[in-house]
């Protein structure tokens, strides 16, 4: 694993300051290593192998059966990023049949250890399904962990009563929420929803959500 590390500084070096219309041969001889590391089991060097072939990085020609290959390597092992990119071939039929179904298979593997961005899609699908209730507790999960999309769908599950009952107060704090991290359409929800509550009540969601910010904060 050491030494899979030093390799993997290697090719962001070169990722970083060069382009090829070929794989130059220290791309060759990275990928090679790679792949010795990935048939021994390696989950990292099966992922970064997926990702190369899926991207088409570094003049590495697309494949998109051999990314997914080995995504689906690294995955069936507990690799959270790697099941996170396996939903994404699954979702957009890119390396294998397109499939709902299994997108939303490897999203909730990826999601129960976790992974932010596989609960938001999860929930997304969930939610298209009309599992409201499966699909808030994830956006909760994820808006806990700094996702904006998160944040503001839960504000509007809160806000019309899908998944959960109708709260104003909740849907305020999750509007305020994304408006701090930058989005304006929730600062503008949030402020018509402070209409619908008393004062007491608003300045309640506005401290608790002051204390969710701060504690999704400290945690990143």
């Amino acid at each position: 694993m050491k030494i899979l590390n030093i390799y993997l500084g290697i090719w962001i070096f070169i990722y970083s300051f060069s382009v090829y219309a070929e794989p130059s041969d220290k791309v060759v001889e990275f990928i090679s290593i790679l792949e010795v590391a990935a048939d021994e089991g390696d989950d990292v060097a099966n992922y970064h192998l997926g990702n190369i072939y899926m991207e088409g990085l570094e003049g590495v020609k697309k494949d998109y059966k051999k990314g997914f290959h080995y995504l689906m390597r690294a995955s069936k092992s507990g690799y959270a990023r790697a099941q996170y990119n396996l939903a994404a071939s699954y979702k957009l039929g890119e390396g294998t049949t397109q499939s709902r179904e299994e997108a939303l298979h490897w999203y909730a593997l990826a999601a129960a250890q976790g992974h932010a961005k596989a609960q938001l899609q999860a929930a997304l699908i969930y939610q298209e399904n009309g599992f409201y209730s499966k699909a808030q507790g994830l956006l909760n999960l994820a808006a806990r962990q700094g996702l904006v999309d998160a944040q503001f769908i839960l504000a509007g599950m809160f806000q019309i009563g899908k998944g959960t009952p109708q709260n104003y107060r909740s849907a305020y704090i999750w509007y305020s929420i994304a408006a701090a991290n930058g989005d304006s359409d929730a600062a503008r929800l949030r402020d018509g929803i402070s209409k619908e509550l008393d004062s007491e009540t608003l300045s309640e969601a506005q401290n608790e959500a002051g204390k969710i910010f701060a504690s999704i904060g400290s945690n990143e």
